[in-house]
């Protein structure tokens, strides 16, 4: 509908006005207990730009859930990017 191509374009719109925030000696992240907004923060390569050989410390379940199962594009460069994910409880 047109209404959801309008909300879309201007959220597009929205997050072509930030910066993309670098993280150049972030060696590792922990994201435990961590709402799942702020892991896709983290994740989605238009938001932010991890170095490489981040080791990464989450919940695995939340890392499928905000990955869509591994599946989606928007995170692909920043996970490629993760040496290490750690199972925590």
């Amino acid at each position: 509908s047109c209404f959801t191509k309008c909300i879309k374009s201007e959220n597009e719109h929205e997050n072509e006005n930030f910066s993309i925030v670098e993280y150049h000696h972030l060696t590792e992240l922990g994201l435990i207990q961590t709402h799942e907004d702020y892991v896709e923060e983290f994740l989605l390569d238009i938001k932010t730009r991890l170095p490489n050989g981040v080791h990464l410390r989450i919940d695995y379940q939340l890392l499928k859930k905000v990955t869509d199962n591994f599946q989606r594009d928007a995170i692909r460069i920043n996970c490629s990017k993760i040496n290490y994910f750690y199972q925590t409880y």
